[in-house]
């Protein structure tokens, strides 16, 4: 399992812990020795989508280039 995965896992599981929550919420947890930040949406009050690569499969791995990227199609 990819380090991806190991933090969808635990955004998954975190989020079921059926603590009141805000539209999103974020928190740090430490998952095999390394800290990570964990982001918790409440789907019913806010629309979740994931973005991983741009238009020619390349992945962002920056959120920077993610929000320039989403910037130029508004």
């Amino acid at each position: 399992m990819n380090g991806f995965t190991q933090i969808l896992m635990w955004v998954a599981l975190l989020g079921g812990l059926g603590r009141a929550a805000r539209a999103v919420d974020f928190s740090t947890v430490e998952i095999a020795g390394k800290r990570v930040t964990v982001c918790r949406v409440n789907v019913v009050k806010e629309r979740l989508r994931l973005f991983y690569f741009d238009e020619a499969k390349q992945p962002f791995h920056r959120f920077d280039r993610l929000s320039a990227w989403l910037e130029s199609r508004g």
